[in-house]
């Protein structure tokens, strides 16, 4: 009489195939429900494109460009609209990052028409000749660079603190609050001829007593600030204000 055969240990039975294909399309399908809510919990949304270019019914190329506009992209895009141009990144200060900053000569300043009151944004000719432009980058500390607009201004690093108002020796500590290191210039106005005088620039080792006339910033941690005597009327005709 023989017995039937009887699973060992070293042989497990193993699930009908049906009920294995069914296993693993429920957890297939488990898999992509909970992949379905985790998309839902987290909205996406579209970033604004670095560089938008569009092209007039006049011809001229509209070009904006943002923050976080590389040079290679925003090249990348005036060769899709048929420039022939070739775009490098300088360092500049804080409120000119993204901003076009001009031409290399004549020619590519003459051509690149920058907006005055929105310096991301310029219009362009539809030429075939090989022009060179620039665009500002966020400078890297120690950096050196000149800044066109005043540390002052809206977006720059001294913005809002009142500093070019305060006793230089006051405002000295200000300036090394927000991680700069300031060089000092004082003012002397010399009369040369009746009605004509001319103006020279001294370095001071120390903040020297008189009214802040202007503040030149060269790195993300260097500053040039001029001061004019207190009792000189024509030294203290204030620039700040004029480079925003």
């Amino acid at each position: 009489m023989t017995s039937p055969d009887v699973p060992t240990a070293a042989e497990p039975a193993l699930p009908p195939p049906r009920r294995r294909a069914i296993a693993i399309t429920a957890a297939v399908a488990m898999a992509a429900v909970a992949a379905g809510v985790l998309i839902g919990r987290t909205p996406l949304t579209a970033e604004p494109m670095p560089v938008k270019t569009q092209r007039g019914p006049d011809g001229l190329i509209d070009v904006r460009i943002t923050r976080k506009a590389s040079a290679m992209i925003v090249q990348q895009a005036l060769h899709a609209a048929g420039l022939r141009a070739t775009v490098v990144a300088q360092p500049v200060s804080p409120s000119l990052i993204g901003t076009w900053q001009g031409g290399d000569d004549l020619y590519a300043n003459a051509v690149l028409r920058i907006d005055p009151d929105d310096r991301s944004h310029a219009v362009l000719p539809p030429t075939k000749l090989p022009m060179t432009v620039y665009v500002g980058r966020r400078a890297q500390r120690g950096e050196r660079y000149y800044a066109s607009v005043s540390p002052f201004c809206r977006g720059e690093s001294l913005y809002r603190t009142g500093a070019e108002d305060l006793r230089p020796a006051v405002a000295l500590g200000v300036m090394q609050d927000h991680g700069f290191a300031p060089r000092w210039q004082i003012i002397h106005t010399t009369a040369v001829l009746p009605g004509r005088t001319t103006r020279t620039a001294m370095e001071s080792a120390t903040p020297p007593d008189g009214v802040i006339a202007d503040v030149v910033q060269t790195s993300a941690t260097d500053l040039v600030v001029f001061v004019a005597p207190p009792d000189d009327f024509a030294a203290t005709s204030r620039t700040i204000g004029e480079r925003c």
